[in-house]
């Protein structure tokens, strides 16, 4: 699931009451920290102090999590969240194709190689004012 991207692939790992209880309060947590107290209220059509109360120490279950994702959907044009049944994540991303073939100095080359092309400034593939591109 898509979540601001903020959070990495689920693991499927079984979790405990007090586990899910626990990753919903930092999953709403994390929403505050980026949207604010007050937005993340207004999306999910509830009273600050109810926001406010569920990151901290009320619990709330499934299906005040399910209405909270709902109406952070309709209020975003669909963005979507899990409150329902987060799970633990994968922080992460998987390695592309061929990775595990490249020996260390192999993968040192890689990434120094992407670093440098991160590291140059944006180029435009637009002429400048006044001048023709070239075929």
């Amino acid at each position: 699931m898509v979540y601001d991207g903020l959070i990495a692939p689920m693991g499927d790992n079984l979790l405990v009451h007090e586990q899910v209880t626990e990753l919903r309060r930092l999953a709403l947590s994390r929403l505050i920290e980026v949207h604010g107290q007050a937005e993340v209220a207004r999306r999910m059509k509830r009273l600050p102090q109810q926001i406010h109360d569920m990151a901290r120490s009320k619990s709330f279950g499934e299906k005040v999590a399910l209405e909270m994702e709902r109406a952070w959907s309709e209020s975003t044009g669909g963005e979507v969240i899990d409150l329902i049944a987060p799970r633990p994540r994968d922080d992460r991303a998987p390695a592309p194709a061929g990775w595990d073939r490249l020996d260390d100095l192999g993968r040192m080359r890689v990434e120094a190689y992407i670093s440098g092309l991160l590291a140059q400034p944006a180029t435009s593939t637009s002429p400048e004012p006044g001048r023709f591109q070239a075929d």
